[in-house]
């Protein structure tokens, strides 16, 4: 698996940003930096969990050059940067705490390790709160969604329904989360409390949705969906305004976890 990117409503098929097969390596968990310079990504081993999950953590311009190492041997995924550019949140050791590191690799350190499980974190674009999946005691079930401050403090429960695998992910504007309900995509107000259901995921045709990210202009979700029959997981585009879906990866077979270049 490599990093690519793909410009929506460009006939372009998508173009590789990394060849981490000549070494034998799988790239993913891209994040791109907010001024959109840069691009956090997890280079982890073929055979590692979820991909990248036993990789490390690297940093590189926007075209492809200044590669640097960040992380070594603590087996990283979920990149996430502050809205700042100055730091990325990310879990460790197949989720088992989340982290807090400088982006030119110093100062890292756990703001929380307690629940032992911890997935998915997503920094707000507007705010020192970060979003992730976790579970909401020490057993294996009842995974649920919280938010915590950077410093590891004020950590808060969200609603129930944003449970295990919804991959939650801000707006622009840091008031709302996108999220995968099980059926497609939904919207949740974080001030009212309200969710918007975004159209629906049904059998045979979709199999599900998953790592909804939002455009920076607030106008597209981009997601994967496993598409039924095939299998095939594929990234979409979804028009708020109209409800119209784009595919970017036509006959991909692992589409996974788009991001937005600012």
């Amino acid at each position: 698996m490599e990093l690519a990117f793909a410009v929506p409503g460009a006939p372009q098929n998508p173009t590789l940003m990394t060849d981490a097969a000549r070494a034998e390596r799988v790239a993913g968990d891209a994040a791109w930096s907010p001024d959109g310079a840069r691009v956090a990504f997890v280079l982890g081993r073929r055979n590692s969990w979820r991909y990248t999950g036993d990789g490390d953590l690297y940093v590189m311009d926007a075209d492809g050059s200044h590669l640097r190492q960040l992380t070594r041997r603590i087996g990283v995924t979920s990149p996430t940067w502050s809205p700042d550019g100055t730091q990325l949140a990310f879990v460790k050791d197949q989720g088992t705490a989340l982290c807090v590191i400088r982006s030119n690799g110093s100062g890292a350190r756990v703001i929380a390790s307690e629940r032992g499980y911890y997935q998915h974190p997503r920094w707000s674009p507007t705010d020192d709160v970060i979003v992730y999946q976790s579970r909401v005691d020490a057993t294996e079930n009842g995974d649920a969604t919280f938010t915590i401050r950077s410093d590891g403090h004020d950590e808060r429960l969200l609603p129930g329904f944003i449970g295990a695998g919804s991959y939650p992910a801000w707006s622009p504007d840091g008031t709302k989360l996108v999220f995968a309900t099980g059926v497609g995509l939904a919207i949740f107000d974080l001030a009212s409390e309200r969710t918007q259901q975004l159209g629906e995921c049904s059998r045979p045709e979709c199999e599900g949705d998953i790592f909804p990210a939002w455009s920076p202009d607030g106008a597209q979700v981009a997601f994967v969906r496993q598409d039924g029959g095939s299998g095939q997981y594929n990234v979409y585009t979804l028009q708020l305004s109209t409800g119209h879906l784009t595919q970017l990866t036509p006959g991909a077979e692992e589409g996974f976890a788009p991001t937005w270049r600012p």
